[in-house]
């Protein structure tokens, strides 16, 4: 969502947009809620890569507004990506 990168999916991690918000860490529970709870807890997020990433915590980068699923017409490929690869 910041810097267009798409070449690999292992480097995308969801960043929270704001953490008071966060239920639990997405990466970390694939297995444990239902997709319906993984595309609400996703829709609170960023899409970034790694690098991109750190470079939010470090506070050198923005943090992008949450993900808009409206225009989506399939959420749950977003989430079904990540499973994949777990």
């Amino acid at each position: 969502m910041i810097c267009g990168y798409a070449k690999c999916t292992d480097n995308l991690v969801f960043h929270h947009i704001d953490s008071l918000d966060k239920e639990f860490n997405i990466s970390g529970m694939l297995l444990t809620y239902s997709i319906d709870r993984l595309i609400i807890e996703a829709s609170k997020c960023a899409l970034v890569c790694h690098n991109c990433h750190g470079e939010i915590h470090a506070g050198l980068m923005a943090v992008p507004s949450a993900l808009d699923f409206s225009a989506v017409e399939r959420p749950d490929s977003l989430i079904e990506w990540h499973i994949g690869r777990s």
